[in-house]
């Protein structure tokens, strides 16, 4: 007997030899393994023996082939009872659920191979099983045993058990424990395992949320298999979360996302029917106005893309042309764009598109009466009504561009009509912006084409009343010729009374005849300069579109001096409208000054004036609407950043005024010190009655301030470290007063600030028992950054030494043993190099405080150090 279950031992294992080393054996060895293990318990329980050695071994690639053996094996073992429907066991339970509930006890063992094996031969059977149903009972007992696999200690392990319960998952049944348990894993600590998860987790309704989650893993390959997995599910996802998805994707530099992000915009696009105006529609919610600017950017960012991988033949079919224009009633914001965007994707190609381009545009003479016939339906609208409209005209503007202004006709087109849209029509300041950068075309230069726009200005400001015009003109010409007719006579009557020497007769005609041509000449430049106007106009809608006109023009980059018809504007149009009751008005003048004193230094002393003067009054307590107060404070900070100090500090001091400043204005000036700018702004941060939104406009103009080194101040650079510190502080200021303190630590001279800086944050942390983050661990976090900041210093030493120094001070001094354990602690953080010269010093200290009576454990503490 013993022989007998020996020689079986020993086919078994040749058979698991065999097996190990190629799969073209399996087929065969798999029947040759079921009929040995059909003899006996004792044969079943050889099996279970040496697949119980062959899981304790490391990976490779002969367990993975013996698996595999076990999985055909599996096969031949199922096929045999469904025909058969033979009872091997004992105990009426048939051998491959033996086999299967052997494994599923294994995988619970210490031995980390044998979880890890016994898992990849389970998941190896089930896939062996896809054709064949699988009992509830098994089911229930790979749930019961697996689930724990799970949340295993091993990432490997984990991973496993996800590939081996997902084809278990119950998409009908919205309780389904493993649905749930790989929805949690979806936010593991592992990227792996989150990867698996989301990869393999059923795509049901009520999961798609935790795949758009996973959208902004900071896991690239998270995110990339989250977004496969959203494919096809276009028509499933909101309107939001489309467009969240859309612009995370453009805008992640992951060279992996950016080689997908085409493929997902086709996938989408497929689920509209290939309609890309619908799919663009299905990114835009009606009803939703504050999102329109987000979703027209998404709309231009998405069609280059898809322009660039598209056949042309069939980009043109996306629109309805009729005679090279879209008709007016199939505008709208996804038509608009996409021609818009198709009409300038054709002209950058050069040459070679250029009859493509001639297909979709008609000549500007054309379309410029196109453009008017679409400002017709604006005229009837207001601007709550027709912002769609305001869109499609940019877009109208915008597509100008793309013509040819060497041509002088082409020149004149394009000006007169936007001369005629910014006079005649209600515009937003963003159309009137994308309309007054179209004369970049057609007047290149700056001077030229501000003088342009203010000629505009002046039109719509003081109206020419044509009519009366017309008649005075008239009136004029008729006293010129009566005058021509009398100059005429006069001469003849000169040159006769010479003839006849009447010398005292020619003296009076030619005295007469002087008087005749003084008023000839006076009256012929009257017939230019004068004309009938209107009174002038000051209304609100006005001043509203003069001013918007107005910085337009004073925004283009092209614009690096300030031209004679700006500063005309500055001085005529600025000071009637600074002090205007609507603050709308107010704060495009105040813009309007603040880009003027961008290109003009001369002026910047009275802006800078203007401006601080509205910090201090809402500093003091004074309330205006805060967006003149943002206003402000970015362009101090920028003036300050351009010019320097020099621009508010008083004349004796060096700074180069213009001449029209008066003494009054000297006085008031020489008080706008960089030391008020700082405690307005500290004023403003303090007062709890401000907007959180106001307080971090404060701290960012800090940190401008700081950043450009135009204050140096230890207080400030400690309450910006403070700030940063804060929990709740918006992620956006903190990543901009990190940025600050990271570059201030490297310039040498910020070094002196950098320490006291550290010195006052560590008092107010020790001293602090509200307001500031209070935990002893949260405290210990912060110095410890501290101290990392300094040593990024070129003067990191010498700061350090200086660290140790007040650290040794404070522990000597101190009476709290949490306290002076927290600060020994840190202690042994700074390093003090052997050379450093506090470091006899920093001894002394030391020496001092051993004599102090303290526990023993912070005697040890301080001895270490």
């Amino acid at each position: 007997m013993m022989n007998a279950i020996q020689d079986v031992r020993k086919q078994i294992i040749e058979l698991f030899n065999q097996s190990q080393t190629t799969t073209s054996v399996h087929q065969k060895n798999s029947m040759y393994l079921y009929k040995l293990v059909n003899k006996s318990e004792e044969a079943i329980a050889l099996l279970k023996h040496v697949i119980y050695r062959i899981l304790q071994e490391d990976e490779s690639i002969y367990v993975e082939k013996l698996i595999q053996y076990m999985g055909a094996f599996y096969v031949i073992l199922k096929q045999k009872e469904i025909a058969k429907n033979n009872i091997f066991a004992s105990e009426g339970c048939p051998l491959s659920s033996e086999i299967l509930n052997f494994l599923l006890k294994i995988s619970h063992v210490s031995n980390d191979n044998i979880r890890l094996n016994s898992l990849k031969m389970i998941h190896e059977i089930l896939n062996t099983l896809v054709d064949v149903e699988i009992e509830e009972t098994i089911c229930n007992d790979l749930d019961e045993h697996l689930l724990d696999r799970l949340w295993d200690p091993k990432i490997s392990i984990r991973l496993e058990a996800l590939s081996t319960l997902s084809r278990l998952q119950d998409y009908d049944n919205p309780e389904d424990t493993i649905i749930a348990e790989f929805i949690f894993l979806t936010a593991d600590s592992s990227a792996k395992v989150r990867q698996r998860a989301i990869e393999l987790v059923a795509a049901r309704q009520d999961v798609i949320q935790y795949f758009v989650r996973s959208t902004r893993d900071k896991d690239p390959a998270v995110r990339l298999a989250a977004l496969k997995r959203l494919e096809s599910k276009a028509k499933f996802l909101k309107v939001q979360d489309k467009c969240d998805i859309l612009l995370f994707i453009l805008r992640d530099s992951t060279p992996s996302i950016q080689k997908y992000v085409p493929v997902l915009l086709y996938s989408w696009l497929a689920c509209y029917n290939d309609d890309i105006i619908e799919f663009l529609k299905s990114l835009r919610l009606d009803d939703d106005r504050n999102q329109i600017k987000k979703v027209v950017f998404l709309y231009e960012k998405m069609l280059i893309i898809i322009m660039r991988n598209t056949m042309l033949s069939k980009l043109s079919g996306y629109l309805q042309i009729v005679d090279k224009v879209v008709p007016y009633d199939q505008l709208n914001y996804e038509t608009a764009c996409y021609w818009r965007t198709y009409v300038q994707y054709l002209h950058s190609k050069g040459d070679d598109l250029e009859e493509e381009v001639e297909k979709m545009i008609p000549e500007l003479p054309s379309f410029r009466q196109y453009i008017l016939g679409f400002c017709n339906h604006l005229k009837t609208k207001s601007l709550e009504d027709d912002q769609e409209q305001q869109y499609i005209l940019q877009q109208m503007f915008l597509m100008t561009k793309v013509f040819d202004y060497a041509d002088v006709a082409n020149r004149r087109c394009l000006n007169s009509l936007v001369q005629l849209v910014l006079r005649d029509l209600t515009l937003t300041s963003e159309t009137i912006h994308v309309v007054v950068s179209a004369l970049e075309s057609s007047i290149p230069l700056p001077g030229p084409r501000t003088q342009f726009v203010s000629e505009i200005i002046s039109e719509i400001i003081s109206p020419v009343d044509v009519e009366a015009a017309q008649q005075i003109h008239e009136v004029k010409e008729f006293e010129l010729a009566q005058l021509k007719v009398q100059l005429s006579c006069l001469n003849g009557d000169l040159e006769e009374a010479v003839q006849e020497k009447n010398y005292l007769k020619a003296d009076a005609i030619t005295k007469e005849l002087e008087e005749k041509e003084v008023q000839f000449r006076r009256l012929k430049e009257e017939r230019y300069l004068q004309q009938e106007t209107t009174e002038k106009k000051s209304d609100e809608p006005t001043l509203n579109k003069c001013l918007d006109i107005a910085v337009a023009a004073a925004s283009s980059k092209q614009v690096t001096e300030l031209p004679p018809a700006l500063r005309t504007l500055k001085e005529s149009l600025i000071p009637d409208v600074m002090e205007h009751d609507s603050w709308i008005i107010k704060l495009k003048a105040l813009k309007f000054y603040a880009l003027c004193c961008l290109v003009d230094k001369t002026i910047v002393p009275t802006g800078i004036q203007i401006f601080t003067a509205l910090i201090y009054s809402y500093s003091r307590g004074e309330k205006f609407e805060k967006e003149i107060l943002q206003l402000c404070l970015y362009a101090v900070s920028d003036l300050l950043a351009l010019y320097g100090t020099t621009i508010v500090e008083s004349p004796e001091n060096g700074v180069n005024l213009s001449e029209s400043t008066d003494e009054d204005h000297l006085q008031v000036f020489a008080e706008s010190s960089i030391t008020e700018i700082k405690e307005a702004l500290l004023a403003i941060i303090n007062n709890q009655e401000n907007e959180n939104l106001v307080k971090e406009w404060a701290y960012l103009t800090l940190c401008k301030l700081v950043s450009n080194r135009i204050i140096k101040c230890a207080s400030l650079i400690s309450l910006l470290i403070l700030k940063w510190c804060e929990p709740d502080s918006d992620p956006n200021l903190v990543s901009i007063i990190g940025h600050t303190l990271q570059k201030i630590a490297r310039i040498s001279e910020y070094s002196r600030s950098l320490q006291e800086a550290s010195i006052l944050t560590l008092n107010t942390l020790l001293d602090d028992t509200s307001g500031h983050p209070t935990e002893q661990m949260m405290k210990e976090d912060v110095i410890k950054f501290l101290i990392a900041l300094c040593k990024t210093s070129p003067k990191q030493m010498e700061i350090q030494a200086a660290l140790g120094t007040d650290l040794c001070c404070k522990i000597r001094d101190c009476d709290d043993t949490k306290t002076q354990t927290l600060l020994i602690k840190l202690l042994l953080m700074v390093d003090v190099p052997p050379d450093a010269p506090f470091l006899e010093y920093l001894m002394e200290l030391c020496d001092e405080i051993k004599d102090v009576s303290w526990t023993r454990a912070t005697i040890s503490e301080v001895l270490r150090a």
